[in-house]
């Protein structure tokens, strides 16, 4: 992310966020990811692949400032186990 021109930012919960910006430093954001973790049997597209391919296409846009910013997000994992405060860390910070 950082190689990317990104700010990057790991909350106390273990998410992990980029934040590309936009044409102007007040831009509104759009929001893209997924959750880290997987399990068993959950399929090809299951997991880190949503986070991946955030990148990657941040990556594409080779420097391009767009008329918005783009935050990516890898929230710690789909399912909290109890622990729900991890998946609304993003939303909070």
């Amino acid at each position: 992310m950082t190689t990317l021109g990104m700010k990057r930012v790991r909350g106390r919960g273990g998410n992990l966020r980029g934040f590309y910006t936009g044409a102007s430093p007040n831009a509104p954001r759009i929001l893209i990811g997924s959750h880290l973790d997987t399990v068993p049997n959950a399929g090809a597209f299951d997991g880190i692949l949503g986070v991946v391919l955030a990148i990657a296409l941040v990556e594409s846009l080779h420097g391009l400032k767009l008329p918005f910013g783009i935050e990516v997000v890898g929230f710690s994992e789909k399912r909290a186990c109890g622990l729900e405060f991890r998946l609304l860390e993003a939303a909070r910070s």
